[in-house]
């Protein structure tokens, strides 16, 4: 009787915690499971958001480094592409006819006061026959502008003194004519006469090349002789004289160890470089197929100035390319392009070096984070109820 007693009482505990677990298998330990896996997904999603983030802030780093390290180079080459583009463009102003004109002027006034100051000097211990000989023979040496310039004697149209065509001497010039009808002897004689100097433009042949080129000349009256003395240049002289110049003083600027400067023509011909001066680089592509040159020169005479990128090879770096961006600007007068650029290794260096620090940065953050469920739900069980 005890005997039954007791299992009846012993069932009814054993019934209820049977029932419990079923209970607790059946719905709670799910509701527990699913709980753990919101919180695992919740605490991974906070991390991959912490992650993304970072991320995140460093590409815009990143593209806030290299965007600013372009505009700063930019910057750079058109700052030192003016300096050499304003000393070209002087060098141009000078050899336009104005300036030519001055400097003509200078060079000639100068002469006339030299010759009277000798000639009063020598007035009254030479005879007039002596001192015409002195003068005459001082004035054939007399040579100014690396010998290219020189003086003239005429008197009236007659040739009394020519030292590049002494054939002339003693010849009456009067009906010697330029190929557009201009009398320049006749010229001489009238404006000496008149104003007593002035100057003559005419054209004739330049014994350089023997091409009909356009010439000035400024004439004075030499009064006590009865002279008109004179001298001239040719325009295209001047103007090839200050185009040479200028190529050589920008094949030889140079602002750092890789960095120089080029000036190009319409047909992407090379009238100065370090290297390829004279080179035709119409055709020229870089290692990935982008044209050098031509897109320089679109871009100048269309807009003024303007830049472009390729790839190209150091002057002290091997035939190894680089990625290389150039500016260009526009002479239009001299049809020419100028210009420089710069490297880019050095923006790809720095690149190079924040990714590695980005990706150690991100190696520490994944080290460092661990997916957590809080305990009460790892640690909880039936025998707990």
């Amino acid at each position: 009787m005890f005997s039954k007693i007791y299992f009846k009482a012993l069932a009814l505990p054993t019934l209820i915690i049977v029932f419990y677990t079923a209970v607790i298998i059946l719905f709670v330990s799910p509701k527990i499971e699913e709980r753990a896996v919101f919180l695992e997904e919740k605490t991974g999603k906070a991390h991959l958001q912490e992650i993304a983030t970072v991320v995140a802030s460093a590409a815009r780093e990143l593209r806030s480094y290299h965007k600013s390290s372009i505009a700063q180079h930019k910057n750079e080459l058109l700052n030192i592409t003016e300096v050499a583009f304003t000393l070209v463009n002087e060098l141009y102003v000078s050899s336009q006819p104005e300036a030519i004109k001055k400097q003509l002027l200078t060079e000639v006034l100068s002469f006339k006061q030299n010759l009277s100051n000798f000639y009063n000097q020598n007035i009254q211990n030479s005879s007039p026959e002596k001192l015409q000989k002195i003068i005459k023979n001082f004035i054939s040496l007399h040579k100014y502008n690396n010998g290219s310039g020189y003086f003239f004697i005429n008197q009236e149209t007659t040739s009394v003194l020519h030292p590049i065509l002494p054939e002339l001497e003693g010849k009456d010039l009067k009906d010697l004519k330029d190929e557009d009808g201009v009398y320049f002897i006749r010229e001489f004689a009238r404006i000496t006469r008149e104003t007593g100097e002035g100057f003559v433009a005419y054209k004739w042949v330049n014994p350089k090349n023997g091409q009909i080129e356009n010439k000035l000349s400024y004439v004075f009256s030499f009064e006590p002789f009865d002279w008109i003395i004179g001298s001239g240049t040719y325009l295209e002289d001047v103007e090839q004289e200050k185009k040479t110049k200028a190529i050589d003083y920008v094949s030889g600027l140079r602002y750092g160890r890789n960095e120089y400067f080029y000036i190009s023509n319409y047909d992407s011909v090379l009238i100065s470089h370090p290297t390829l001066q004279g080179s035709d680089m119409s055709n020229v592509r870089d290692s990935e197929g982008t044209l050098i040159v031509p897109p320089l020169v679109k871009i100048a005479r269309e807009k003024g100035e303007g830049f472009h990128s390729y790839s190209w090879s150091k002057l002290e770096g091997g035939s190894n390319p680089f990625k290389k961006i150039t500016f260009a600007k526009h002479i239009p007068n001299w049809k020419w392009i100028i210009g420089t650029g710069m490297y880019l290794d050095s923006i790809e260096r720095q690149m190079r070096i924040k990714k590695l620090e980005l990706l150690k940065n991100l190696r520490k953050l994944l080290a460092n984070t661990e997916l957590q469920i809080p305990d009460t739900y790892i640690y909880l069980t039936p025998m707990a109820i």
